[in-house]
This record gives C-alpha cells, sequence and structure tokens, in this order.
C-alpha cells in the first residue's frame, strides 16, 4: 500500500480489475409503396440487440504483506464476479398517407396506422469472495460463492400496441383543422386497465394569409385553440402488478429456500394517468423579416388517476405503494419576446426573454382522502393535500402559547 491510509495505485492497476465487452447490432428496413397520386404506404421496422459480458475481480491483500505495522487493518478479501446482459427491442409503424386537394381552397391530409414496440431483456450473474488458486478468476473457484439472493438474475418482456389517424385540413392556407385519435395497449397493466384512447383537437387561425392584412408594421400573426388528451403508463414496469417472491437474504440456506414479498408494491389494478390540456395562444411578427417577435401561451391542465408512490404503515410489510392517488389541475402561461436589434448580410444580434409560470393544485384524493403522505422521515414530509399546492412540505414545530412562547 501506498502508505498507511492510501492504496497503492500500481497495487490497484495490477490487482483490481473490471473488464466489459458489448457487442451492438442495430437493423432497420423501409417499404414504400404509391397507391396513386393521393394515397401511398410504408413500412417501417428496426431491431437493436445488444448482448454485454461483464468481469470483475480483486486479488486478496493480507497482513503479512503489509510493510506498516500499525493497528490499521488494511486487509483486503478477494473477490469475483461475471455478469452477462442480452437485450432486444423490436419497433415496427405501419402508415398509410392520404394526400387530397378537395376544392381549389380546401386541402386534407391524413395518416393512419399503427405501432408496435416489443421489449425483452435478460440478465444472469455469479459472483463471490475468497478466490482459491491465484489468477485463476472463474465462479468454481470461489471458496465463498454469493448467494442467489445477492446476485442480479432477472428477465422481463413487454409489448406496446397502438393504432392511430392524423387528420389535417386547411382551408385557404389561413384555417387549419387538426383532428387526431390514438389507442394505445400495453401488457404492463392488468387487462381489465390496459387500454387507453385519447383524442385531440386544434384550430390554427394565421390573418396575416389573408390579403390586406399583411403590412408594414404586422408581419406575421397566428392564433390557436388546442384540446390534448394522452395518457401515460411508463411509470409501470414490466411484471411490477404481479407480486412476485423475492429472494430473501442468506438464502438459499443448504437446501431451504426462502421468498418474501416485494416491499415496493403496485397496486396490481393500477390505471394510467390520463391528462387533458385546453391550450390557447398567439404568435406575432413584426416588421421586415420579424425584427420582434411575441408568443404567449395560457394552458389548463387535468391530470386524473395521477399515480405515484405513498408511504405505508409499517405493520403491512410494504414500504411504499405506488397508485392511483387522485386528481391535479395545473394552470400556467409562457411569454415570449424576441428583437432583432441588428442584422446584416453577415451579422446578426438577436435578444429573447421569457416568463413562464404554473401553479398545481390537488383538487381530489383516493377514496376521499383529504392528504396523502408520499415521503417522510422524522421531521419533515411531502404530501398531496386537497387544495393545496402540489407538492406540499410539511414538518414538525413546537406549539406555542398565544405569546408565542414553547408549551
Amino acid at each position: 500500500h501506498w502508505n498507511n491510509y492510501y492504496r497503492n495505485p500500481y497495487w490497484t492497476r495490477e490487482n483490481v480489475r473490471n473488464t466489459s465487452v458489448s457487442d451492438l447490432f442495430s437493423g432497420q428496413v423501409n417499404l414504400t409503396y404509391t397507391f396513386n397520386k393521393n394515397i401511398s404506404a410504408i413500412w417501417r421496422a428496426n431491431t437493436r440487440l445488444t448482448n454485454t459480458g461483464a468481469t470483475n475481480y480483486t486479488n486478496a491483500f493480507t497482513k503479512a504483506e503489509d510493510v506498516y505495522f500499525s493497528t490499521l487493518n488494511r486487509t483486503v478479501i478477494s473477490n469475483y464476479g461475471d455478469s452477462s446482459s442480452f437485450a432486444r427491442v423490436i419497433n415496427s409503424d405501419f402508415l398509410v398517407n392520404f394526400d387530397y386537394e378537395l376544392t381549389s381552397k380546401l386541402d386534407f391530409n391524413a395518416n393512419i396506422g399503427n405501432t408496435v414496440n416489443d421489449s425483452y431483456s435478460k440478465t444472469n450473474s455469479v459472483g463471490g469472495t475468497e478466490i482459491n488458486v491465484l489468477g485463476f478468476y472463474n465462479y468454481t473457484n470461489l471458496l465463498k460463492p454469493t448467494l442467489a439472493s445477492g446476485l442480479n438474475n432477472t428477465y422481463a418482456r413487454s409489448r406496446n400496441v397502438a393504432v392511430f389517424g392524423n387528420f389535417d385540413f386547411n382551408y385557404g392556407k389561413f384555417l387549419n383543422l387538426n383532428l387526431t385519435a390514438r389507442n394505445d395497449w400495453t401488457s404492463r397493466l392488468d387487462k381489465s386497465e390496459y387500454s387507453v384512447f385519447y383524442p385531440s383537437a386544434g384550430l390554427t387561425f394565421t390573418p396575416t394569409a389573408l390579403d390586406g392584412v399583411k403590412g408594414k408594421v404586422l408581419n406575421f400573426a397566428k392564433v390557436y385553440v388546442a384540446y390534448n388528451k394522452t395518457g401515460n403508463s411508463d411509470f409501470v414496469g414490466a411484471y411490477s402488478i404481479n407480486q412476485i417472491g423475492v429472494s430473501q437474504a442468506g438464502y438459499p440456506y443448504g437446501d431451504i429456500a426462502s421468498y418474501g414479498i416485494n416491499a415496493s408494491a403496485v397496486d396490481p389494478f393500477i390505471r394510467p394517468e390520463i391528462i387533458v390540456t385546453k391550450d390557447f395562444g398567439a404568435s406575432f411578427g413584426f416588421f421586415k423579416n420579424d425584427r420582434v417577435t411575441l408568443d404567449a401561451q395560457y394552458y389548463i391542465s387535468n391530470t386524473t388517476d395521477l399515480a405515484t408512490r405513498a408511504t405505508t404503515s409499517s405493520t403491512s410489510g410494504y414500504s411504499s405503494f405506488l397508485t392511483n392517488i387522485g386528481e391535479l389541475e395545473t394552470k400556467g402561461y409562457n411569454l415570449d419576446l424576441g428583437i432583432t436589434p441588428v442584422k446584416t448580410d453577415n451579422f446578426s444580434w438577436n435578444v429573447r426573454a421569457n416568463l413562464s409560470h404554473n401553479k398545481s393544485i390537488v383538487k381530489s384524493l383516493a377514496k376521499g382522502a383529504d392528504e396523502i403522505n408520499l415521503l417522510s422521515d422524522t421531521t419533515v414530509g411531502i404530501f398531496a393535500v386537497v387544495g393545496e399546492e402540489f407538492p406540499t412540505i410539511k414538518g414538525i414545530g413546537y406549539q406555542r402559547d398565544a405569546n408565542g412562547s414553547v408549551i
């Protein structure tokens, strides 16, 4: 060792090693077919394969090798570990495109399709301490192999399927209506909750596309209103809703195995979060080449079936519970001002300033509760409280009398 307190870096270089090798394969195929000038179809598929192997070891350092005779114990117990992992992701997208000029002023575009995502991963690992024969790094050369409960041996597979449609109507280049619809199915949720449908609609009016509106001062103007509904279930992992046995520390013990519940539980009937956003906005460009721009947006977002982890009673055997806890409403606005005071063929100076504000209020909680403890220790906690901003931080304090003295 270097001295009484630090390892010799040359010893570390020779005796503490980590090696990792990864093989990556990525493939993609695109097929396109044009039926006529108005209709075409495309299918895209891609896959990504990753194979990784990792080995690590640390050789022993004994008291007899220590040249410093002090009360400090710098003994290093040898250890060895080996792991392999494989991951595969397959994506498939099929899309049919429509492009029509319905009248001299009305254009119609549509995209209808399907998407599939299939994810698979597997990890195996072995390891332990006390390498028997120095220099022979193999699981069979360990005097104390690590038990299965201390190793990472996992398998996971999930699949998401969706169908969707996007429809655009453009009238006279100044009025645009956009309609969308999508339905997702995910294998990570229970069959009673694994399907979610969410539509959206948006209307945009661009007055400067009309004759006589665009001038020396007003170069561009657009106002819009939109309704958007989305669903989210990414917070649920593969098999999370299933009560899968977890290997207990110290097992297997001889020929005895032991499994327990997963302390970080998930509601088996958890639902996707649904977010509905109502959006109002306008964009303006002033003077030639939009030397001054102004963008303004106001939105109201309502989240139902808000999902988060909540603390549980220690007597339940769980440390936390992921479930739908209630409804959240967020209101906010964004303002963005841009100015280009200097612009030449070779130089441009752009100045931007923006202001954003939002506030989230808990509208309701599950089962009529007034508040839910999301995370806490002995002195402070994070809560969701009906009628209050989310999240709310609460702590303990001293109770005082009318004079402000601690009781």
